[in-house]
């Protein structure tokens, strides 16, 4: 994460000014959605490795996973890449997977490449539902058996002055985010009009708020 940045030789600490160019430079990015043809082409050995890995551990299909969590499974490829809208779906996409799975091979589609080439949502997660699904029960068991959220959530752990600090709006608005305050008692030069709107939305590029 900091490669590129040093320590100051006497306090041994990284620039303030460093971090917050780190920081600035990881908002202003753009990552790309989900789905057919948009994984980085650095990526391409990692995305090959995880297929084989799957394989090797015999890890159920995109449909199997589906039945599992009884989820309507898919029935073409075209439902799988447009959600339904399959007069829409990409030619050469189908064609890719017919040439790998077959002509009807829809319940051989692997996991991995099937909840990447999925059908994504406009809004929210911008995850196809599959992975979403995942996704949130997964975080959902996180939730309800974090120790430090169960147990560790009270002014005895925490001292009333951090139990006090963890319950306080990060602003003026009733859902202020903690995350705010966490970056202005690090970098309070930041404390100023010009970076109000990132902090609310941190790591959304401001243009793209704007249109939002």
């Amino acid at each position: 994460m900091c490669i590129g940045y040093h320590r100051d030789p006497t306090t041994k600490e990284y620039s303030s000014k460093d971090l917050l160019q780190m920081l600035t430079n990881g908002m202003e990015r753009v990552t790309s959605k989900m789905g057919a043809r948009k994984v980085p082409e650095s990526l391409r050995e990692i995305e090959i490795e995880g297929i084989e890995s799957a394989r090797r551990q015999g890890l159920c299909t995109l449909n199997e996973f589906r039945k599992h969590f009884r989820l309507k499974q898919y029935k073409s490829y075209e439902e799988m890449i447009t959600g339904g809208a399959c007069a829409n779906a990409d030619p050469a996409v189908v064609a890719a997977l017919e040439k790998h799975y077959g002509k009807d091979g829809i319940d051989r589609v692997e996991f991995y490449p099937g909840i990447v080439l999925e059908a994504t949502d406009s809004e929210g997660i911008c995850h196809g539902y599959s992975i979403i699904r995942a996704i949130l029960s997964d975080a959902i068991n996180l939730v309800k058996n974090d120790r430090f959220l169960v147990y560790g959530l009270n002014p005895h752990e925490l001292t009333h002055w951090g139990y006090n600090y963890y319950r306080a709006s990060g602003d003026e608005r009733p859902d202020g985010l903690i995350f705010k305050k966490i970056v202005l008692n690090c970098f309070p030069e930041w404390d100023n009009p010009d970076f109000d709107e990132r902090l609310k939305n941190p790591f959304r590029v401001g243009g793209e708020i704007h249109k939002v």
